[in-house]
């Protein structure tokens, strides 16, 4: 949680069973702390309609695998705030964020 909150300093979540994860943002910004340029703005919505919140948590999802994360979960899991798939997408990150810095 430390590290994840550290990636999103605009946005700060108490836990994994948190609901403001449901909207997708906090993931989303979580990739652009791994990698700014995974991110394309024009496409991330306000996560305001389950179907924006939906939209925003297949785009997590997608951006986490081009980053290389090895996601086995689907994207309800994100809006319905399955904290077990949940940190197995931080984790993911969390690795590849470590791989990277390794190979500079």
């Amino acid at each position: 949680m430390k590290w994840a909150n550290s990636l999103v300093p605009d946005m700060k979540i108490k836990n994994l069973k948190d609901k403001a994860l449901s909207d997708g943002q906090f993931l989303i910004k979580l990739c652009a702390g791994v990698e700014p340029r995974a991110i394309n703005y024009d496409i991330v919505m306000a996560g305001e309609t389950d179907e924006e919140k939906a939209n925003n948590a297949k785009y997590v999802i997608s951006i986490a695998r081009k980053l290389g994360a090895v996601v086995f979960g689907v994207w309800e899991d994100i809006v319905n705030v399955n904290y077990k798939m949940i940190l197995v997408i931080i984790c993911s990150l969390f690795s590849i964020q470590k791989e990277m810095q390794a190979a500079q």
